[in-house]
């Protein structure tokens, strides 16, 4: 059977445009990354080995703007996907492999699936340890996986030991002023929340505010994951006014870059709800659950967590 190659032009034209919808990913221009990927559709040449790691690379990045615009099932979908392609390529072992198990564990996190995460997350730190030197930066961010996953199963030796260990990476590969940093001190800051550590978790949050806050300003979506933590810092401390405070904080800031309807607003409208309940202020309650109650049947979710 006569085998067909793709011509140069094309390979570039495609490679450009995927690495372009790269850079709106990591800025979290995710919309503007799923709009650049759009001409891409049915490119394809599934008989030539480099388009099919092209056709992974572009489907990886759809995956990653699904994620970041809050549609898991879709990003759960397209990582499959891509997993799918990257096996008729590469072998079990290849990092490629690792990358797409350790985006996959990103997902089932999210959705509350820990030991799904953990699994995967695993399997990716196997495959990236015996491909990489022990302070990769890609070790650091599946370690950061593993801690976390780990610490919500109640695996606390290794949670801690796996947070420090991530956080040392980060800190050697990327320095103290960036953003991978930033969300390893948020990360292990919302452990301790967890075990109850308040006052080393409230300076974590602190220090990963301002660097974040440095490098994008007060309104990112990266504020929102550390004001989220701080809420529930405060939470675990009875302060429901500075709680109260944060997730409002959050949910302004989700609202702001992704609009109404995101579903992890729906999330925290409940905490908001819940706070209220506490307070005794009925309405209030009732009116950030019904909230919150819309946004998840919007997005096609279970109401129940």
């Amino acid at each position: 059977m006569h085998t067909t190659f793709d011509t140069k032009q094309t390979r570039e034209y495609r490679v450009n445009l995927s690495s372009l919808a790269n850079i709106y990913n990591e800025n979290h221009e995710y919309q503007r990354a799923l709009s650049t990927l759009e001409p891409l559709s049915g490119t394809f040449n599934n008989e030539d080995k480099e388009s099919l790691f092209n056709k992974a690379y572009y489907i990886n990045n759809q995956a990653i703007a699904y994620s970041g615009l809050g549609d898991y099932n879709q990003a759960l979908e397209k990582y499959q996907e891509s997993l799918n392609v990257k096996k008729i390529i590469f072998s079990e072992n290849n990092p490629q492999i690792a990358l797409t198990y350790h985006n996959m564990a990103k997902i089932y996190l999210r959705r509350g699936n820990d030991q799904k995460a953990y699994n995967l997350y695993k399997k990716a730190l196997r495959i990236r340890q015996k491909a990489n030197n022990a302070d990769h930066s890609m070790i650091g961010s599946t370690l950061q996986g593993v801690a976390i996953t780990a610490g919500h199963l109640g695996k606390d030796a290794e949670a801690e030991k796996a947070f420090q260990e991530s956080i040392a990476i980060n800190k050697k590969q990327h320095g103290t002023k960036h953003y991978r940093y930033a969300i390893s001190l948020r990360n292990y800051a919302q452990y301790l929340v967890k075990i109850k550590q308040f006052s080393k978790a409230e300076t974590l949050l602190n220090i990963s505010q301002d660097i974040i806050t440095e490098l994008y300003g007060n309104n990112h979506s990266l504020i929102s994951y550390i004001t989220d933590v701080k809420g529930k810092l405060y939470e675990g401390l009875d302060n429901s006014v500075k709680a109260e405070k944060y997730y409002a904080q959050t949910a302004a800031i989700l609202e702001e870059n992704f609009g109404p309807e995101y579903l992890t607003l729906a999330n925290v409208r409940t905490k908001q709800g819940i706070l209220k309940l506490k307070q005794k202020n009925y309405n209030s309650a009732l009116d950030k659950f019904n909230n919150s109650e819309t946004i998840f049947r919007k997005n096609g979710e279970s109401d129940s967590f």
